[in-house]
């Protein structure tokens, strides 16, 4: 290699950011989701294992982020299933995304974007069909909407979609029974909700679960990877209640399966955990904002009493679960006050 040729190599190898050299590097970009832009200024945090760390810059001018996880967590808790990461920005609405890993430990995770929806233009966004899901809508606001996975196959879609919901309703409900609380929670519905909803328009999603009076919504997309060997699923869950002061985000859980291992029972077994906590969450805003509206301390407090029993049951781990318990029962502890 010339001298010249040596040097501009040099020059090249030094313009790459460090991240980027890392074997386990992580990497990716935020977007806004009404418009498509980049989002510069946004909090990443990532959990591994029980720990939380920001990252010390937020995004760049081009949304993009990176980080090198064998940098910031010691190899004992590198050794986990998964990685969670939180996207935050003032005048958005805070996203949690969990990357599942193919292998134990093994924390490769591909480029990957996230969108952040504005509280203004979700605010402002209509289901278009309203008309056709009224005949749906919960009566109690108690009820879990789940959008079908579509496998392709009809007949193997339909079979999937109903033993995912009986597993889930089965997981979740047992759950909430684990908390052991002196107030029963009542029952959660689950049912399948019709129409072209899928991941990643979360907007639409919540305009939709709000035409529904949804507790949450689900909704997932199945695609093929390595020429159909592998599927990435892509879950995400929809906290649909919302107080003024506390607008929850939403929950997307990223997979990776061999195409002949995609069953109802091995998805909702990765999914049960943390939609059973984000049902919980969610039916805790829907009582305390129930609470307020009737100016009702006692439902105000059984709300408190089911933040605590889950932060409890969770321990310490569960950081960005802790981040929403936590902030959800300051606003109760301070209404309480009053």
């Amino acid at each position: 290699m010339t001298r010249t040729r040596l040097a501009f190599a040099l020059l090249l190898l030094a313009a790459v950011p460090a991240v980027a050299l890392a074997e386990d590097a992580v990497s990716g970009q935020v977007l806004d989701q009404a418009s498509g832009a980049p989002l510069a200024g946004v909090r990443v945090s990532v959990e591994l294992s029980r720990r939380s760390v920001t990252l010390p810059a937020p995004t760049d001018a081009a949304g993009r982020f990176g980080l090198d996880p064998a940098r910031l967590f010691n190899p004992t808790e590198l050794d986990t299933d998964g990685v969670s990461f939180l996207f935050e920005k003032d005048g958005y609405r805070g996203a949690n995304k969990v990357k599942l890993l193919a292998k134990r430990g093994e924390v490769r995770i591909a480029s990957f974007a996230v969108r952040l929806e504005p509280l203004a233009a979700s605010a402002a966004r209509s289901c278009e069909q309203e008309a056709t899901l009224g005949p749906l809508r919960s009566s109690d606001g108690r009820t879990l909407f789940v959008v079908p996975y579509d496998l392709g196959s009809p007949e193997r879609s339909r079979d999937f979609n109903d033993r995912l919901l009986q597993t889930l309703k089965r997981r979740i409900q047992t759950h909430l029974q684990e908390l052991n609380l002196d107030v029963a929670l009542g029952d959660v519905g689950l049912r399948s909700l019709p129409g072209q909803l899928g991941a990643a328009d979360t907007e639409k999603i919540r305009a939709c679960g709000g035409a529904v009076n949804a507790l949450a919504v689900a909704a997932g997309r199945v695609t093929p990877i390595d020429r159909g060997a592998d599927v990435a699923v892509e879950s995400e869950y929809v906290i649909i209640p919302a107080l003024a002061r506390y607008r929850p985000g939403s929950l997307s859980i990223d997979d990776r399966l061999p195409v002949g291992e995609l069953t109802a029972s091995a998805l909702s077994r990765r999914l049960h955990s943390l939609w059973g906590r984000s049902t919980l969450l969610a039916l805790a805003i829907a009582e305390a904002r129930d609470a307020l509206t009737a100016h009702d301390n006692g439902r105000l407090e059984k709300a408190r009493a089911w933040l605590t029993a889950e932060r409890a049951q969770a321990g310490p781990g569960s950081e960005t679960l802790m981040q929403s318990i936590s902030e959800l029962l300051r606003l109760i502890d301070a209404e309480l006050a009053r």
